[in-house]
């Protein structure tokens, strides 16, 4: 199973291409392509390849995060890995 985005109308404007996706939210959302599909409110536990898209689809940011939560005004919590 795989989530994607479809707009007011019905129409699919980001095709499912993801195992988790978030909702939009300062015109990002929260997606993840290798985490188990699963309806969430709290995103807290949601592990895996992490990143945010743009509405249109697109990668918002180059980096990639091992945990993150939603945007709230303006920031997003996120977990990265000691390099």
């Amino acid at each position: 199973m795989k989530f994607g985005y479809i707009d007011t109308a019905g129409r699919m404007v980001i095709e499912p291409a993801f195992g988790w996706a978030g909702e939009f939210r300062d015109g990002l959302a929260l997606v993840s392509r290798g985490c188990a599909a699963r309806f969430r409110v709290d995103v807290s536990g949601v592990r895996g390849e992490l990143s945010f898209i743009r509405s249109d689809g697109k990668p918002a940011f180059a980096l990639q995060f091992g945990g993150a939560r939603e945007f709230s005004p303006g920031l997003a919590a996120v977990m990265v890995t000691d390099t």
